[in-house]
């Protein structure tokens, strides 16, 4: 009878080690298609990188047009495997909690060992590197850098219990990967164009910042009590949960308004640039399912559906507006 570790691999008396190895390649594969699938994940990246780079290019003097590039591609696709690797480490940093609130989670179940997630990590984080003339060298060091943070934050959290259990203290520490993938396609840019877009940069990076913030406090805020559940709202009560999440769809349209104002855009990409501004109706509509008690917890797929319009407006008026 096959036993099992503590991270769901057989033990001794259960399927050979060669196996195993020869059996690693699928199992990661099922992870990813499970738990980053590239018809979200991937999709996620692209329209990020597009938003970003094709904003900055609005804003650089020197860039006459813009169209998406194959580095533009191959931007997303880095992106898209880091993801991927912090699926991964989330994975085994959450593992105590998955195994009491998602028991259908793959580590959890035994789908695959922590050894394989942190071997593909490591793989990963190597192919990277294979980007550095392509991207220059400071933008493809921003990689590994982000999955060694990543893979550093469950030692971090084993240290801290104030980390391990302040949702608001772990969200401030975790972030910064985030922002990091932001830098990295800023980086890209600067070295695809020679130079680009300075400090005007950074607002343009907070819309990106609001936007996916919106998202993660969507998702975790809830109208009920969800005692040793992690819910910002569980945390920090309703009504501060609810602030931020409507802050911070806020922010992101007030950015770009002040950025990026739509008003100044010529012609039929004038339509498109109010793209984002109009996606603060996704937001509308699930406050007012959630306000008015409709729905138990807020709507994540309108909060979705606002980053998605508002990077694809973003994205749609860089290359109309070239």
């Amino acid at each position: 009878m096959t036993t099992a570790t503590t991270d769901g691999a057989p033990g001794r008396s259960g399927t050979p080690a060669r196996v195993r190895v020869a059996r690693a390649p699928g199992r990661l594969g099922r992870f990813v298609l499970e738990r980053c699938p590239p018809q979200v994940y991937a999709v996620y990246a692209l329209l990020w990188t597009l938003a970003l780079e094709g904003s900055l290019a609005r804003l650089d003097p020197a860039v006459a047009g813009w169209r998406p590039t194959g580095g533009t591609v191959l931007t997303a696709l880095a992106l898209w495997l880091v993801l991927c690797c912090l699926r991964a480490v989330d994975e085994w940093k959450d593992l105590a909690y998955d195994r009491v609130h998602h028991p259908e989670r793959p580590l959890v179940r035994g789908a695959v060992t922590r050894g394989e997630l942190r071997g593909a990590v490591c793989l990963a984080t190597a192919a990277l590197l294979l980007l550095v003339p392509v991207s220059g060298a400071a933008a493809t060091a921003v990689l590994p850098a982000v999955v060694g943070y990543a893979a550093a934050l469950p030692w971090l959290e084993r240290r801290s219990r104030r980390v391990r259990e302040s949702m608001l203290l772990n969200l401030v520490v975790t972030y910064p990967v985030q922002l990091l993938l932001s830098l990295h396609v800023w980086l890209v840019y600067r070295h695809a164009y020679g130079a680009g877009p300075g400090w005007v940069a950074v607002p343009l990076v907070a819309v990106c910042v609001c936007a996916f913030l919106h998202v993660e406090f969507a998702r975790k805020t809830s109208r009920a009590d969800r005692p040793g559940q992690q819910f910002y709202s569980t945390a920090l009560g309703r009504g501060p949960a609810t602030a931020l999440t409507l802050g911070t769809a806020a922010g992101a349209v007030l950015l770009v308004l002040v950025v990026l104002p739509p008003w100044r855009v010529p012609g039929a990409a004038g339509a498109l640039a109010w793209a984002p501004v109009a996606a603060a109706g996704w937001v509308g509509w699930a406050a007012h399912r959630f306000l008015t008690g409709r729905a138990a917890d807020w709507p994540v797929p309108p909060a979705l559906a606002f980053l998605v319009t508002v990077y694809l407006g973003l994205a749609l008026t860089a290359w109309a507006a070239a």
